[in-house]
């Protein structure tokens, strides 16, 4: 995602995974989660990580009021049920 995004428009990308947080992908350097209201605040569109609904992150997500677009296979479903807004390169 961050290869074919970051060539276009600016990024911000937050990752809770420890080995992540300060690497660099694609130049965008992964920012650790306190980052994250931050870089939605400054955000015009969200993409969120399907993974939010298995972490208990989701919530946070829901409440926006600017577009969220949820992202990855784990999301395909709950997206459907729920109505979100939803990419999946592997599904429809």
């Amino acid at each position: 995602m961050v290869a074919s995004l970051a060539p276009h428009f600016p990024l911000r990308v937050t990752d809770m995974d420890p080995a992540n947080i300060g690497q660099i992908k694609e130049g965008i350097r992964i920012e650790d989660p306190s980052k994250t209201p931050k870089a939605v605040e400054e955000s015009d569109v969200v993409l969120v990580t399907g993974t939010t609904a298995v972490n208990s992150t989701i919530e946070a997500f829901l409440k926006l009021n600017k577009p969220v677009i949820f992202y990855g296979v784990t999301i395909s479903g709950i997206a459907r049920l729920m109505g979100l807004e939803q990419f999946c390169a592997c599904g429809h």
